[in-house]
């Protein structure tokens, strides 16, 4: 519970399912059927949301909560920031997969499973050999 964190702020003792995944996640779990926007508490601090970027300074804020995508935050100033930021890129990379047809590739195929698609970073790759 979040109130073991933040024990100064008496909103978070009767918030019931939202919780920090170590100390720079904040998971905000949708439990309602039909729900794709979702109200968040964040405490005090300087948050980013992990999937979309937009950042909060604390407060009850509403979000978008599609299936799949539940509302998490991370910590602005934690060490892992630049992990976080990655993490978001691959989700607007999936949409853009996504809308660019590549499931037309496959729509006419009888086939079940996953497909594992590995992307390089070559701009990384360029500057590692400067």
């Amino acid at each position: 519970p979040l109130f073991i964190h933040y024990e100064n702020d008496k909103k978070t003792y009767d918030i019931k399912y939202e919780y920090l995944f170590g100390r720079d996640l904040l998971v905000a779990p949708v439990y309602e059927n039909g729900k794709d926007r979702w109200k968040v508490y964040l405490p005090k601090d300087n948050w980013v949301h992990l999937w979309n970027g937009t950042k909060f300074n604390g407060g009850e804020i509403e979000v978008e909560a599609p299936i799949g995508k539940i509302p998490v935050f991370y910590r602005k100033s934690s060490k892992y920031e630049d992990l976080f930021k990655e993490i978001a890129k691959l989700s607007i990379l999936s949409k853009e997969i996504k809308r660019s047809g590549l499931n037309r590739l496959t729509e006419n195929l009888n086939v079940k499973g996953t497909v594992l698609l590995t992307i390089k970073n070559v701009k990384r790759k360029q500057k590692e050999k400067m």
